[in-house]
């Protein structure tokens, strides 16, 4: 048992250090490219929606607050749902469980993302964002977004296995997800009668959450942490159901 883990580690770290060298291979600015996708993504909504938003203070900062947690999701899943597809000549030749091509991509994700934050944090006090304890809330928020970014990830890139439509449908509808979710607009703009069907979209609790805690100064409230936490494990859940099932006819499929 304790065998198998340590394998399974080895594997799973091996995989993770691969795909940021995989990434980063032949790129003269390297780590730096990360930050140039969502730095873009900012000055665009600034210039953008900046006037259109002029009840929001300090839009900037409200932007900035959840683009990055927005590329991240956006990125990983899009790369995660094509993962087990796209190592199907290594799921072919070795045993190693197809799950762990997704999850070494989130872990890589996850890393790039806690490196991205301490640029964008330090552009986020030059804004105005307040630094104390509760900042230590984004702990508890990047691992449950992480937990829920894997299991919507691991359902899709299972279902690609067998539908490759998956990843182009993904690729369709990510970009207008975007726009169901509060990262360049406030959630008070939606009609009251429309709010229950808007807030349907998980991300929205996230980005919410994430904004509350760097834009509005605030600590998440027990009521927030356990939705968060019940969205993250249903997804985990349902991932996991739907691998476990489908797993067998992989090698057939791919």
């Amino acid at each position: 048992m304790q065998s198998d883990f340590s394998e399974n580690f080895i594997v799973l770290k091996s995989l993770v250090i691969k795909d940021i060298k995989l990434k980063y291979k032949n790129s003269i600015l390297g780590y730096f490219w990360s930050l140039l996708h969502p730095i873009i993504y900012i000055a665009i909504f600034y210039v953008v929606f900046s006037k259109a938003f002029p009840m929001v203070d300090n839009y900037a900062l409200y932007v900035i607050s959840g683009i990055l947690f927005w590329t991240f999701f956006a990125t990983a899943t899009s790369q995660m749902t094509g993962a087990i597809v796209g190592s199907a000549s290594i799921l072919k030749s070795v045993r190693i469980p197809g799950y762990f091509f997704p999850l070494s991509l989130l872990f890589s994700g996850l890393i790039n993302l806690l490196l991205s934050l301490v640029p964008f944090i330090i552009i986020m006090v030059i804004l105005g964002a307040k630094i104390d304890f509760h900042l230590l809330c984004l702990i508890p928020i990047i691992i449950l977004f992480a937990t829920f970014t894997y299991g919507f990830s691991l359902i899709m890139s299972t279902l690609n296995v067998y539908y490759r439509d998956v990843s182009m449908l993904w690729l369709s509808l990510s970009p207008a997800l975007f726009y169901a979710t509060p990262v360049a607009y406030t959630i008070d703009i939606i009609p009251p009668k429309w709010l229950p069907v808007y807030m349907l979209n998980p991300m929205a609790h996230y980005l919410e959450s994430i904004h509350h805690v760097i834009y509005n100064g605030q600590w998440i409230t027990l009521k927030e942490l356990a939705f968060m936490t019940g969205i993250a494990l249903l997804a985990l859940f349902i991932g996991q159901k739907i691998y476990s099932k489908l797993e067998k006819g992989f090698v057939s499929n791919l």
